[in-house]
């Protein structure tokens, strides 16, 4: 997800271990990307795509702001299982230093997308579940330990204009060893047309306070959202 713009999130925001890991507008830099498609099909009908970019190693989590490059790759796989179902599976690999504070960082990421979506009802049925997991190894002169972090999250169309869906985000925080941040979010979204959409959302979120404990924060957002004309690009 964090190469989608956040007007065509299905909810609100990033999930949590984007916004942690990689900062509040997700990992974005300015580089050079190749892009490649097979030309064959493998067996089983899967078609793959690889993404190679260097960019700068500027992120303020990941890089604390370095001014070397990294490397990103990006493998992605599809399936066309059946004529309703289709399933896309994805790795993804970075690494970057920043040589100022000895700091070499690298990130693991699988994804996995499976969609529903009958041809003969494609505007008012439809199901999405999607995942994502990373590993990120931050270390300093040597040292560091690895945080892991994800999501799961499914997106049901019950009719032409009313979409129904939810999240869970876990994450272990970077600069705070042992401790885990989670939030749970549902949603509904009502397409008042292919550019406007109303959308109702409730998080839920836990996360560590002072001491050993615990606190929780709710959230009740409404939110709206206007989107046409020209686009800039996704990103990776």
């Amino acid at each position: 997800m964090n190469r989608w713009h956040l007007h065509a999130m299905p909810e609100s925001e990033f999930p949590l271990v984007i916004r942690r890991f990689f900062g509040d507008e997700g990992l974005r830099s300015d580089g050079l990307g190749l892009y490649w498609i097979s030309p064959f099909v493998s067996p089983g009908g899967g078609v793959h795509e690889l993404w190679v970019q260097t960019t700068l190693a500027n992120n303020a989590v990941l890089f604390e702001n370095g001014s070397r490059l990294s490397i990103l790759g990006h493998l992605n796989n599809f399936w066309q299982l059946s004529r309703s179902t289709y399933v896309q599976l994805g790795l993804t690999g970075l690494y970057g230093e920043n040589p100022d504070s000895s700091l070499k960082t690298g990130m693991a990421g699988i994804d996995l997308r499976l969609t529903w979506r009958p041809p003969e009802t494609a505007l008012y049925r439809s199901f999405t579940i999607r995942s994502e997991g990373f590993a990120v190894r931050k270390r300093i002169a040597g040292a560091g330990a690895a945080r892991f972090g994800g999501y799961v999250g499914a997106t049901y169309q019950a009719s032409r204009r009313i979409h129904l869906g939810g999240r869970f985000d876990y994450v272990e925080l970077l600069d705070r060893p042992g401790e885990t941040e989670w939030a749970i979010v549902p949603q509904v979204t009502w397409w008042q047309s292919e550019w406007v959409f109303l959308r109702a959302e409730w998080q839920h979120t836990s996360l560590p306070s002072v001491g050993n404990g615990r606190e929780t924060t709710d959230l009740l957002l409404i939110q709206v959202v206007w989107s046409i004309g020209p686009h800039k690009h996704w990103n990776y």
